[in-house]
C-alpha cells in the first residue's frame, strides 16, 4: 500500500480513512516520513534523541493518535512540540510535566490572568497528554481556525541561539 499524502487541512480528527486502514508500523513509518520530507529534522537527527524520543512517544505512546494526512497543525506541530518538550528535560519540570503513568497526575497550576506567562483559555493540560497539543501549558491557538499555535508563553525562561542548530533553553520549570 502506498504512504498517505498530508492533507493542506487543519483538520485534527482521526476521519482520515487512510489512517485507519495503516497499521501501527506503516502509520509510525508514514509519520516519519512525512517529518523527513517536511525538513522537521533530518534523518541524521531522527535517529538520536530529543527527535527520535519524539517519534517513538508519537507512535508508541501518544493517546491523541494523530494520523498521517491530518495537517502541518495536527501531525508535525504535535511532534516539534514532543521535541521542544524532550530538547528542555520536560520530565523534570515543576509544572506541567507530562503525566506520571504510574499515578496519572501532574502539577499543572492554572494561569487564569492574560497578562501571565502560560495563560491558556480553554484550562491547561500536562505536556504529552492526549488531548489537543494546544490544550498544553503554555501554548496557544487560534481556536476554531487552523489551530496551529501562535504563542509559547513558558514562564521564566531564557533561549539563546547555540552553535549550531538547536537552540539552549534555559528554562525555571
Amino acid at each position: 500500500s502506498s504512504s498517505p499524502v498530508p492533507s493542506s487541512q487543519g483538520n485534527k480528527t482521526l476521519t482520515n480513512s487512510s489512517c485507519q486502514k495503516l497499521s501501527p508500523e506503516e502509520r509510525c513509518l508514514a509519520i516519519k516520513q512525512i517529518i523527513l520530507d517536511g525538513n522537521i529534522t533530518s534523518a541524521n537527527d531522527i535517529v538520536s534523541p530529543p527527535q527520535s524520543s519524539a517519534l517513538d512517544w508519537i507512535c508508541n505512546s501518544d493517546g491523541h493518535d494523530v494520523c498521517p494526512g491530518d495537517g502541518f497543525c495536527a501531525m508535525e506541530q504535535r511532534y516539534i512540540m514532543a521535541v521542544f518538550y524532550f530538547a528542555t528535560g520536560g520530565d523534570g519540570w515543576n509544572n506541567c510535566a507530562a503525566r506520571d503513568m504510574v499515578t496519572n497526575s501532574s502539577v499543572c497550576d492554572a494561569i487564569t490572568d492574560l497578562q501571565q506567562p502560560g495563560y491558556n483559555p480553554s484550562g491547561s493540560f500536562a505536556w504529552l497528554d492526549p488531548v489537543d497539543e494546544c490544550e498544553w501549558f503554555g501554548l496557544r491557538c487560534i481556536l476554531g481556525g487552523d489551530e496551529c499555535i501562535r504563542i509559547i508563553q513558558l514562564g521564566n525562561y531564557i533561549m539563546k541561539l547555540a552553535t549550531g542548530t538547536n537552540a539552549e533553553i534555559i528554562t525555571s520549570f
